[in-house]
């Protein structure tokens, strides 16, 4: 396995935001930083010949884009890009839709790995550079053709296919600090979105999406998140329970909201690895999910009101622990 402090002489760490640095010369971004991670661990062995600079140069390779892509026009429901984009854009675990101007645009200028980017005429990508700018195959198109990928009304003037970067738990984990969010079975994919969204604007290390609740990469969740799925890792596994203890023996202290809590939010310090949890709509937290819990703690709140919405909790919640 290959020892990550040899190799990284410079890794700077703030809210999110990480930086490689190799002999004062920026090398990846904090999403790519975790696909090195990820790539790293799954390595049996390296070559003991193979230099640093080499191992830079592969993921040059596979982590930065090219700098020209294929740029043509769809004229047919049956053309190929179509065909993959339907058979792709449902597979939720790789791929998500991306639908509209601003998202589009953010996801641009954020590099996020693009698929494609199907647009009309009546677009602004084009005029505003956007065309030039992106990093993967675009194709100006119409909106009966494009209608055949998207069931939005009215049709967006543009519409990408965006990959999710993979990650490692021992990726997210990677460094003194992590924190972490965790949704038990949230319901609605809007509400899940700004979750995310919220996750994103307090610096959160990544999401993790437990339960039978809501697809992390369906349209209204992407929409919602405003640009935070695809730049911060959104992690989907079912068994909640599985999960939890397997970031518990990684020395990650969870911390569970119920209105039953006798701490508040105000009264506790954040432990080094943390991960708070919060839960569906209308049930709150399932029942051995919360027993599997370090530290329950409630929000207090003026009389009149028993709960927060989701974000807004997720909101107070990380916001106060990562002070």
């Amino acid at each position: 396995m290959i020892d990550i402090a040899e190799i990284i002489s410079e890794y700077r760490w703030r809210k999110n935001y990480a930086v490689l640095y190799k002999n004062e010369r920026y090398i990846l971004d904090s999403n790519n930083l975790r696909c090195a991670l990820t790539l790293m661990r799954m390595m049996p062995e390296i070559p003991e010949d193979l230099s640093v600079d080499k191992i830079f140069e592969e993921y040059i390779k596979i982590f930065m884009r090219k700098k020209s892509f294929g740029r043509g026009v769809i004229d047919s429901k049956k053309h190929a890009v179509i065909a993959e984009y339907k058979e792709h854009a449902n597979d939720y675990f790789m791929n998500f839709i991306i639908e509209g101007e601003r998202l589009i645009k953010r996801a641009v200028d954020d590099k996020l790995t693009l698929k494609n980017i199907i647009y009309s005429n009546k677009s602004t990508l084009e005029k505003d550079g956007y065309i030039n700018k992106a990093e993967c195959p675009c194709y100006i198109s119409n909106e009966g053709i494009m209608s055949t990928v998207s069931n939005t009304k009215p049709v967006p003037s543009e519409i990408a296919l965006g990959v999710m970067p993979q990650y490692s738990l021992e990726a997210v984990l990677y460094g003194e600090y992590t924190s972490l969010l965790i949704t038990d079975s949230v319901n609605n994919p809007d509400n899940l979105g700004l979750v995310i969204r919220t996750a994103d604007a307090c610096g959160a290390d990544a999401v993790i999406v437990t339960g039978t609740g809501a697809a992390p990469y369906h349209k209204n969740c992407v929409r919602a998140s405003r640009g935070a799925i695809g730049r911060l890792p959104v992690l989907y596994y079912p068994d909640g329970n599985h999960i939890i203890n397997e970031l518990k023996s990684a020395g990650v202290t969870f911390i569970g909201t119920s209105a039953h809590a006798e701490n508040t939010v105000n009264n506790i310090d954040a432990p080094k690895k943390f991960a708070a949890v919060i839960g569906n709509e209308t049930f709150g937290i399932s029942s051995d999910i919360l027993e599997l819990c370090d530290i329950n703690i409630k929000i207090e709140m003026a009389r009149g009101q028993s709960s927060f919405n989701v974000a807004v909790a997720a909101g107070i919640i990380l916001n106060r622990l990562g002070e």
